[in-house]
């Protein structure tokens, strides 16, 4: 039996301990996941072919003589997919009206039922099945059946050449976790290329928000990471079992902080600066930059992905810019580290070989910054058309003009 005696200066170490548990779960806060409908709009593709992967298992009674065949990549086991097939009910030529999937995961696709795969009523020209729930396996042994929608944007999808079916997976985990003297509602939705996994940092998405403050449906998403950012504190987290368990405690590792400005051209003014930055160590952070102080993050290295950048011209058009840059950036702990983009830009034309001599040349910007970053995307309403000058080797202009879209 431990016996506690107080000395002075006990008091400090003691109402930092009774703090630490008040304020925060120093042994972390567990949650429960399970299954609710719901989804943040993750799409998969999946080829088309007119033969079935090996083996091809136990078939229904097909009505077409070019049936289709396709599998969904869902699980973390590599290779494992749910296979399914097209066929058109009324015979050859008629159209694919009906879809069969190996739902129960036993290499029977006749016992799991018809699928009907129809028009879509909202989205003209559009196909889809009505949603299958799907048993999806996992390396750990463990399976989970999951609801799955299988649609197409058009009949030109549906070929044996180039085709394929889309496919989400329209549920999401959620739970409940306390964290100091709060309740709050915690979900993991399958992003990225959906596999039904929800555990995947750096693709799938998290969402937290306090109970009584609204819904998951009103909280940001966040991307999901070993560390991650809520209420301006950041988190360890920890999911188990394919998103099964979910556990959380404050992160006590080192940090320092991460500061990036954005210089817009002339006329310019920037409306949003996101940045997705991945750390090799699993951390993860979708970064929207305000203000002067900068962001607290885990110390480490971190590389900037697909990031976003919004701006608002002076006639109060939109432009949106997508951003990647190979710099490496060091967070170090204790110190603040900066990265400058935008202007002053570099545009510099991208020949691409046409396609036999006498034939018009297609010619690319690639836009650069002041970091080197790359601007893959400029989207705007009505874009001014770039004007183009092409000299010859002694600098003699030959040719100029607007270069036309498309």
């Amino acid at each position: 039996m431990s016996v506690f005696r107080w000395r002075p200066g006990n008091w400090a170490g003691l109402a930092g301990g009774l703090m630490a548990l008040l304020v925060c779960p120093a042994l972390g806060a567990e949650a429960e996941m399970k299954l609710a409908e719901g989804h943040e709009g993750a799409t998969g593709y999946v080829p088309l072919s007119s033969k079935p992967a090996e083996p091809a298992g136990k078939l229904p009674a097909l009505k077409s003589k070019k049936p289709l065949y396709a599998g969904l990549p869902l699980g973390d086991k590599p290779g494992d997919q749910v296979r399914l097939v097209l066929d058109e009910s009324k015979g050859p030529g008629t159209g694919y009206d009906t879809l069969y999937v190996d739902a129960n995961r036993n290499a029977d696709l006749s016992d799991d039922g018809v699928i009907p795969f129809r028009k879509c009523l909202l989205n003209e020209g559009a196909y889809e099945a009505d949603p299958v729930r799907v048993t999806v396996r996992y390396a750990d042994g463990s399976q989970r059946a999951i609801l799955v929608a299988v649609t197409c944007w058009s009949p030109a999808q549906i070929s044996e050449e180039d085709g394929y079916l889309q496919y989400a997976v329209i549920e999401h985990l959620e739970g409940a976790i306390t964290l100091g003297n709060a309740k709050v509602l915690v979900g993991l939705y399958d992003s990225g290329e959906p596999n039904g996994c929800f555990g995947d940092f750096g693709a799938d998405r998290v969402k937290l928000i306090e109970e009584g403050k609204g819904g998951l449906a009103d909280a940001p998403a966040m991307l999901l990471g070993r560390v991650l950012r809520y209420e301006d504190r950041l988190w360890e987290l920890k999911v188990e079992g394919a998103g099964a368990k979910l556990s959380i405690k404050p992160y006590g590792g080192p940090v320092g902080r991460f500061k990036a400005s954005f210089a817009p051209s002339e006329g310019f003014s920037v409306r949003a600066v996101i940045l997705r930055l991945s750390g090799a160590d699993g951390c993860h952070f979708d970064c929207r930059l305000t203000g002067d102080a900068g962001l607290e993050l885990p110390a480490g290295s971190f590389r900037v992905g697909s990031s976003h950048v919004g701006l608002t011209d002076a006639a109060g058009a939109g432009w949106e810019l997508s951003v990647s840059c190979a710099q490496q950036l060091e967070v170090a702990a204790g110190q603040t580290t900066t990265l400058k983009l935008g202007a002053p830009f570099k545009v510099e034309p991208v020949l691409q070989k046409a396609a036999r001599p006498g034939r018009a040349v297609p010619v690319a910007c690639r836009i650069t910054g002041a970091a080197g970053e790359v601007y893959g995307s400029v989207r705007q309403g009505t874009p001014a058309l770039p004007v183009v000058a092409v000299s010859d080797a002694a600098g003699k202009a030959v040719a100029g003009g607007k270069m036309e879209y498309g």
